[in-house]
């Protein structure tokens, strides 16, 4: 799981700048000169860009958690048998919430 994560971000980080640019991209910039290296600016701007490549990496990885955490509660409601009062899932017919207080809906 961590691989993958790690796998995912590392992807995120080289292709966030590249799109990030293109986005950027300003017709009214491109007459202006580059900045020059002696005045700290450019160096600003890596500073800026790597701070928002983190950000989207951060904000994507809770995003895919977010999406594996409701995937993995819809496929544990898919395959119970019954909810119990106390809001845990019963995957057995036999004692159905037997010790969880009865049973709230039967599913199947």
């Amino acid at each position: 799981m961590k691989k993958s994560l790690a796998f995912v971000a590392v992807i995120l980080f080289t292709l966030t700048p590249v799109t990030a640019a293109a986005q950027d991209a300003d017709p009214s910039s491109a007459a202006q000169p580059p900045a020059q290296a002696g005045n700290g600016s450019f160096g600003q701007g890596i500073r800026n860009d790597a701070a928002r490549a983190r950000e989207e990496i951060r904000r994507t990885t809770r995003e895919i958690r977010q999406g594996i955490k409701n995937g993995a509660a819809k496929l544990k409601r898919d395959l119970a048998v019954a909810q119990c009062n106390d809001g845990r899932y019963s995957y057995t017919h036999h004692g159905t919430c037997n010790h969880h207080g009865g049973v709230r809906q039967q599913f199947r």
